[in-house]
Order: C-alpha cells, then sequence, then structure tokens
C-alpha cells in the first residue's frame, strides 16, 4: 500500500476486478463504501460487504480484491502507535505490537457498533475537518482495540502494597511521553522504591532497560517531529530529549540507518499514489 498519513481520511476507487495491497508500516482500518470485497491472505479467503470494516495489522499479508459489479470504492485510514505519544502507557503500547507480530486481523458486520461509527464518520468527514476529525478517528482506534486488547493483569491485591503493585500502577498509569523523560531515580521516587529496584523491575517486566526503552520512545518522537514538523532539527533534538545535537545525530542515524536531515528529505518526499484521495483535509 502506498504511504500515507498519520491519523488521514482516505479514499480509494479500485478497478473491478483489481487488487489492492492493504499491507503497510502502520495498522490500517478500512470500510467498504461501494460494493463488495475479497479479503485474500495465505489460507483464508473473507468476502467484505459494503459497510463493513477490516482491521489489519501491520504484521498481516494480503489483498483486497474488487468485485467486477458495479464501482467498488473503499475509505480508509492509517495510525501507528509509536506515533500516539502521551496517549498511551507503555503497557498499552505492548500489548498493541503483540498483536502487530500476530498477524492480527478482524472483520466488523455492518451491524456492528464500530462500524457504525466509521460510516458515520465517513459520512460527516468533510463537515469534521482538520483536529476534530483526527479526534473521532481516534476515538474509533479506542472502541476497535478497547474490545480486543486484553487489560494488564494486576498483581492480587494484597494488606501491604508493595513495590510491584506500585510498579504496575504506575507503569499502566503514565503516559509514555512522561515516562521517557523521567530519570529513573524519579519513577523510582513515584514508585517508592530505590532507583536499582526499579530498574530490576522495569527489565523483568519489560524484558529491557529502562534507558533503552527511554531512547526508543524518544527517537520515534523525533522522527514523527521530523516527518510532521518544520522544526529545525536542533529544536527537534531538544523536543526528544536530546541535550546535545552531536548524541542525537548519531543515536537517530544508528537507529533509523540515515540521518534526521535524510529522513526529514525522505519523508517529505512520499505522496500518495494515484487513485486515492485524502478526505476532510486531515493533514497531518
Amino acid at each position: 500500500m502506498e504511504d500515507v498519513s498519520h491519523l488521514c481520511l482516505y479514499e480509494r476507487r479500485i478497478a473491478p476486478g483489481a487488487e489492492w495491497s492493504a499491507a503497510g508500516a502502520g495498522w490500517t482500518v478500512v470500510l467498504a463504501v461501494r460494493g463488495f470485497f475479497y479479503w485474500i491472505a495465505p489460507g483464508a479467503a473473507r468476502e467484505l460487504n459494503a459497510g463493513d470494516v477490516l482491521v489489519i495489522g501491520p504484521g498481516a499479508s494480503g489483498v483486497l480484491r474488487a468485485s467486477v459489479i458495479g464501482e467498488p470504492m473503499l475509505q480508509y485510514f492509517s495510525f501507528r502507535p509509536e506515533h500516539l505519544g502521551g496517549l498511551m502507557s507503555l503497557t498499552e503500547r505492548v500489548s498493541l505490537q503483540s498483536f502487530a507480530e500476530a498477524a492480527y486481523t478482524r472483520f466488523l458486520p455492518a451491524s456492528n457498533p464500530i462500524a457504525l461509527e466509521f460510516n458515520d464518520l465517513v459520512t460527516h468527514a468533510v463537515k469534521h475537518q482538520g483536529f476534530l476529525l483526527r479526534c473521532r478517528i481516534l476515538h474509533l482506534i479506542g472502541m476497535i482495540f478497547s474490545e480486543t486488547t486484553p487489560l494488564p493483569s494486576k498483581p492480587a491485591m494484597v494488606a501491604i502494597n508493595t513495590a510491584e503493585l506500585r510498579f504496575e500502577q504506575l507503569i499502566e498509569g503514565i503516559p509514555d511521553s512522561d515516562l521517557m523523560m523521567m530519570s529513573s531515580e524519579k519513577l523510582a521516587y513515584r514508585c517508592g522504591c530505590s532507583a536499582r529496584h526499579f530498574r530490576r523491575l522495569f527489565r523483568k517486566r519489560f524484558n529491557t532497560s529502562i534507558r533503552s526503552k527511554q531512547t526508543e520512545l524518544r527517537l520515534e518522537k523525533a522522527r514523527q517531529m521530523l516527518a510532521d514538523t518544520e522544526e529545525k532539527v536542533v529544536a527537534v533534538a531538544i523536543e526528544s530529549g536530546y541535550r546535545h545535537l552531536g548524541l542525537f545525530n548519531a543515536s537517530f542515524k544508528k537507529r533509523f540507518g540515515m540521518t534526521p536531515t535524510e529522513w526529514r528529505r525522505v519523508a517529505a518526499a512520499n505522496v500518495s499514489a494515484e487513485g486515492t484521495v485524502m478526505i476532510g483535509a486531515a493533514s497531518r
């Protein structure tokens, strides 16, 4: 699938009998607006009728084949959890990642409340432009994953409020944007334990160090800012938690294989493919 902007609504007309690859770097949520389609994936095939919704995870592979009857049309949006900084906790992000790695797909019939919400969103897309449209897309994402993402298991309540329990409560409640900017010492203070014990609990829970996870979150935020804003690279570095531009450039290149300036140039060159129309001016 062509590269598309995050949290933007697109319209796609597909020639009768033609196929459209729905594989992408992020999650894709598709609404069959007119006609019907066949979702064809390894070992599986499913019909998608008008009003039905298909949720496609980053790890899923398949194509949508348009029927030969009528003028098939769909609308869709793409989102990437790493671009939702400040809206998700780390445990929620990890849960979505586990679904992504499992080649997740989900079909929702037109009568499903989520499908009805998507249809209503499409109907009023032109009226609800820009920020409001993105908020409605976020609401739809919340509806989709509130039903499928398992709640993190909580330690049994005991008479003594243990450090392990406080750690789980902190990690499940703190936005990832706050987590990536706070020192181990400050996080440990909020958890009511030593920094060393906090780091031990974090590694046990996420199988990586708090420092490595913070670096990952900071670089993902920087990559998004480079693509979505015109801020100078030094400003992006500071906003992402880096005090030294040289360290930021080196870390970014090590993670993504190109410098921040090179990444911005590549992101700016990406354009929507022919036959795809952005709806409602929900630009980045």
